[in-house]
């Protein structure tokens, strides 16, 4: 196995830098500069600017309020900086989902986010399955009980490392996907209508805490029935499913491209690069350090590359910094295999709020592990399926503050020996 050691190294030269420029002299690989910094803050800071959103229902019955500026989020009027925290329902049971969110709840966490995966309940056409661990309605209901708000992010691709994005296998090999085709849309519809129903009376407006909802996943492509009028099309069919929410976002890295005003993106950085092909230690990465002309924070390992600038740059000024997905862990994946821990972590977190990140949200804050297909086939990423990555077959803990909690004996026992290419992180045998 592969462990890297570049996440240790790129904290100290992180570390070093920050202490030079706190020290009035900066020493970075051996150079040093006598230099004095001085900062002149006597004058007034300007008011923010409206945002250029256009929101859901953003009033609860009871009168609380959820608003939005060029700069920061509010609750109540007031300046709001939450912290969010990833947590897949279909990847655990649910007989343990109250529990583990109160251990966020506890740990900080005032958001809850999880993808809602459509191959993990609609693998078969037209039957839809969301019972046990897929009732996307009893977790929202339970992440409320644990005083949780709830960001839903309802796809239809959501990467995840699960296969083909979460599209189900029978719309993959039939149709388009991602755009604005008329058979794939139908189904769509039909989706959101589903997730729609799930979330029932749980949305800010009835006085619920499912607060925000997130369209696609690192989208950046741009062509026919494609790019701004394809996230547009996605907004009107969440709305025409009931999906009246304050805020709607998108993933912001790689060229983003979504139509100005109707979402806002959210962004993310990880201390190292496991979807990477090296096997080598890696440079420094730019997420340990400030930014002043970018939102994005280095490599983010999107599935599509970017050929420019896209609506995430050009909104910069209208829309608040927010973050989705700062690796609070890192996956296993076959060809790079990274060990990350919290001193790594602790060091990257601390720029993001200097660079003006106005939400923490940490991708993943609890493992999990992939359900089983029907048919006992796997339902992650691999290039077997097309897919970029090589992710393990069941595990996906992520070095996740709070990891999988499914025992050793059942991780076996739904494990085929004669089939499966199964391999366990190190958090399987600390439990």
């Amino acid at each position: 196995m592969l462990f890297s050691t570049s996440i240790k190294l790129r904290r100290r030269a992180s570390a070093a830098l920050i202490a030079g420029l706190f020290a009035g002299a900066a020493t970075y690989a051996g150079v040093s500069t006598a230099a004095t910094l001085r900062i002149d803050a006597s004058a007034a800071t300007a008011a923010p600017a409206a945002a250029a959103l256009r929101m859901g229902s953003a009033v609860a019955p009871n009168g609380d309020t959820l608003g939005v500026n060029a700069r920061y989020l509010t609750r109540n009027g007031a300046p709001w900086l939450p912290v969010m925290g990833e947590f897949h329902y279909s990847r655990t049971p649910d007989s343990q989902w109250l529990a583990e969110l109160q251990k966020m709840k506890a740990a900080g966490i005032d958001i809850v986010a999880s993808y809602v995966m459509w191959n993990h309940h609609e693998e078969v056409a037209g039957k839809f399955d969301w019972k046990n661990q897929r009732n996307l309605r009893r977790f929202v209901q339970l992440a409320a009980q644990a005083g949780l708000d709830v960001v839903v992010r309802v796809g239809p691709w959501a990467h995840a490392e699960v296969r083909y994005g979460g599209v189900p296998d029978w719309v993959v090999n039939s149709m388009p996907t991602r755009r604005n085709d008329a058979q794939y849309m139908a189904l769509v519809e039909k989706l959101y209508r589903e997730i729609g129903q799930q979330l029932k009376g749980q949305l800010w407006k009835d006085g619920g805490r499912v607060i925000g909802i997130q369209l696609e996943n690192e989208y950046n492509l741009d062509g026919p029935d494609q790019g701004k009028a394809h996230i547009a099309a996605l907004k009107q069919l969440a709305l025409k499913a009931g999906l009246d929410v304050p805020y709607y976002t998108v993933t912001g890295w790689d060229g983003t491209i979504y139509p100005h005003g109707e979402v806002t993106p959210v962004f993310g950085g990880y201390p190292d690069e496991p979807w990477g092909t090296s096997t080598k230690e890696l440079p420094p990465k730019e997420t340990y350090a400030f930014r002043f002309d970018t939102r994005v924070s280095g490599d983010l390992g999107a599935q599509t590359a970017a050929h420019a600038p896209g609506s995430a740059e050009t909104d910069k000024d209208v829309t608040p910094f927010l973050g989705a997905e700062y690796g609070a862990g890192l996956p296993f994946m076959y060809r790079r295999r990274t060990v990350v821990s919290a001193d790594d972590i602790a060091s990257m977190l601390p720029v993001q709020l200097g660079s003006g990140v106005n939400l923490m949200g940490y991708y993943m804050f609890h493992g999990g592990r992939n359900p089983t297909a029907i048919g006992g086939t796997s339902m992650e990423e691999s290039t077997l399926s097309g897919g970029y990555n090589d992710t393990t077959m069941i595990s996906y803990d992520f070095q996740a503050p709070l990891g999988r909690m499914a025992s050793s004996a059942r991780y076996w026992k739904n494990c085929v020996p004669s089939t499966c290419s199964c391999m366990i992180s190190a958090a399987v045998w600390r439990r």
